[in-house]
């Protein structure tokens, strides 16, 4: 596949986006490289987005990576509620759970003083924050990384 001398808007934002994830998750581009069956010549023109990447490629990016080729080609990261996401999403399952459980009765709780009909403000986050742990959770897979 030739190689573009100036990156696509497009193709930039993937490439950013796996060299993100290749970072979080604590992996060399040489390491991501083998993982996916790369070139690290191939990774570094992908990351700097100068080469459109295939299907197969990606899928074997997001295999490497423990996520999925949807999570890599998704705009997450663009709000502060996705990063947050984002963040705990890389956190081991066991964690995970159990600042999981601590969100949750912390969002439920009522300020003093509040009646019971108003729980506050925070609480009204809660389940968008609930429903998207649990798509970034199932993004990652139930094993314990």
């Amino acid at each position: 596949m030739p190689r573009r001398t100036t990156p696509e808007s497009t193709c930039l934002k993937l490439g950013a986006r796996v060299a993100a994830l290749r970072q979080q998750r604590g992996l060399s581009m040489k390491k991501l490289a083998v993982a996916s069956q790369q070139s690290p010549g191939h990774l570094s023109n992908i990351e700097r987005g100068l080469v459109n990447v295939t299907v197969g490629t990606l899928v074997r990016l997001a295999k490497a990576l423990k996520t999925t080729p949807v999570h890599i080609l998704s705009a997450a990261g663009d709000s502060e509620l996705e990063r947050f996401v984002e963040e705990l999403s890389a956190l081991p399952l066991k964690a995970q759970r159990k600042l999981a459980a601590k969100l949750s009765r912390t969002l439920h709780a009522r300020p003093q003083g509040a009646s019971a009909e108003k729980p506050g403000p925070i609480a009204d986050v809660a389940p968008e924050v609930s429903a998207r742990l649990d798509r970034a959770r199932d993004d990652v897979g139930t094993t314990e990384r």
